[in-house]
């Protein structure tokens, strides 16, 4: 039985592409989703929940090309559990989603822009042009 998990975050890294000796491209995204609560008192909480996301083949060549730290993106995928010992002898594990499914969700203009302001936070926000005012008769589509 398989578990699929989807979700909605931000990237912390931005992520690198590797290959495999087979050729496949590989790509792993650290996804930050955050939750807003409140505390037993009523005061506003935020927590950020990490987690761990590895793509494969064409997914991961889009992942690499389009996405950098901050991106905002959807994943969907299976749960895999992995198992090792450490060094000192320990056992650990881990779970990560094993993306099917990967949904960009901002551009990356919109990503250098926020990075941008957030370097920056005097600077005016970007000038976006107004789109073609068409008449009825010449809408475009």
């Amino acid at each position: 039985m398989f578990s699929v998990a989807s979700i909605i975050g931000n990237l912390g890294q931005t992520p690198e592409v590797r290959y495999a000796a087979s050729g496949t491209a590989i790509a792993n995204l650290s996804i930050a989703v955050s939750e807003h609560t409140k505390d037993q008192e009523g005061n506003a909480e935020k927590r950020t929940h990490w987690f761990k996301a590895v793509c494969f083949g064409r997914t991961a060549e889009i992942a690499g090309q389009y996405l950098q730290k901050g991106s905002r993106v959807g994943v969907s995928g299976t749960l895999v559990t992995k198992e090792w010992v450490d060094q000192g002898g320990n056992k650990r594990s881990n779970v990560e989603i094993r993306v099917n499914q990967l949904e960009l969700l901002s551009s990356k203009a919109e990503d250098q822009s926020t990075s941008h302001q957030q370097q920056n936070q005097s600077s005016p926000p970007p000038h976006t042009e107004a789109p073609p005012d068409y008449g009825d008769d010449e809408i475009p589509f």
